[in-house]
């Protein structure tokens, strides 16, 4: 694997994709896959437990490897820092995996949210999803609030 061009403005299907890139990949599929195949079987009483049983377990593993990508990234910030901005002085590329730590745990949230808005369109259940994503803005801020003696990983 090549390291990625910092300067450069193109990108190809070997380069490292951004977390935000990732993470809207991963989240927009699960809706895809999760919505027609949950909203055939709530369709029908009797295929009730077998959506939640499907709803939940597909819950959990996305949970769980969302949480275990964001544990390696945030464990290994520094060393993705220096590998991807090899050019950054100390303090730059300190501040740069600290914020990377704070936004690892963007990745699993997002995942989670699309998770429960896939579960909840799947049974014509539209409100609440829709008012999940000012929920997740509110979360957001509330935590950078919290940061906000940080610095600008605050802002994160």
């Amino acid at each position: 694997m090549t390291r990625p061009d910092p300067t450069s403005t193109t990108t190809s299907s070997r380069t490292t994709t951004t977390e935000g890139t990732d993470m809207t990949i991963v989240t927009v599929s699960l809706g895809y896959v999760l919505i027609p195949i949950l909203s055939s079987k709530f369709a029908h009483e009797e295929k009730q437990k077998e959506a939640w049983s499907l709803a939940a377990a597909s819950g959990l593993w996305v949970t769980l490897f969302s949480l275990a990508l964001a544990a390696c990234l945030a464990g290994t910030a520094d060393h993705v820092v220096a590998y991807i901005y090899p050019g950054f002085d100390t303090k730059t590329s300190k501040l740069t995996a600290e914020l990377l730590v704070l936004l690892a745990w963007q990745f699993p949230l997002g995942t989670v949210v699309s998770w429960m808005q896939s579960v909840l369109n799947s049974q014509h259940r539209f409100l609440l999803p829709a008012s999940v994503a000012a929920l997740g803005a509110l979360i957001n801020l509330i935590c950078a609030y919290q940061w906000i003696e940080r610095g600008i990983a605050g802002y994160a």
